[in-house]
């Protein structure tokens, strides 16, 4: 278990892919050879009647994290027609989009020692300094 909370935004990909064959014996190999593992997924939306409830519905989420490596699955958009056709949900994404930009919750994150980091970062902090060979833990 890692000992820091990280919230890691999500690339470009799906975990449906990844997660059938994310068995308790590949997350062990892969924890012993140093990969980075996730050690939660939130994938269910907070947004609530009001931006204000939703605001404190991610707060609340973001509060309970326990130490280790979370993937927070969002999909942030900015009202418009663009979104109204790409979704129902228009309103959600953006009231996701007015949270998270939201400077409020920027405090919040750093008052609760949350670490922010990207695919890129946490490549270069815990990837990068292990054997990068996949092939030798299988």
């Amino acid at each position: 278990m890692h000992d820091i909370r990280l919230l890691t935004p999500m690339g470009n990909g799906s975990p449906k892919i990844i997660l059938p064959y994310y068995t308790r014996e590949v997350a062990d190999k892969l924890d012993k050879a140093g990969f980075p593992l996730i050690d939660k997924l939130i994938m269910d939306e907070k947004s609530g009647k009001t931006i204000e409830e939703g605001f404190d519905n991610y707060c609340k989420t973001l509060s309970d994290l326990k130490p280790g490596v979370t993937l927070l699955i969002l999909h942030l958009g900015k009202e418009g027609e663009e979104l109204e056709h790409i979704t129902s949900r228009h309103w959600s994404r953006d009231q996701q989009y007015r949270i998270f930009t939201d400077p409020r919750l920027a405090e919040f994150i750093k008052k609760e020692n949350i670490h922010l980091l990207g695919w890129r970062e946490l490549k270069e902090k815990v990837w990068d300094q292990r054997d990068k060979s996949i092939k030798k833990v299988f």
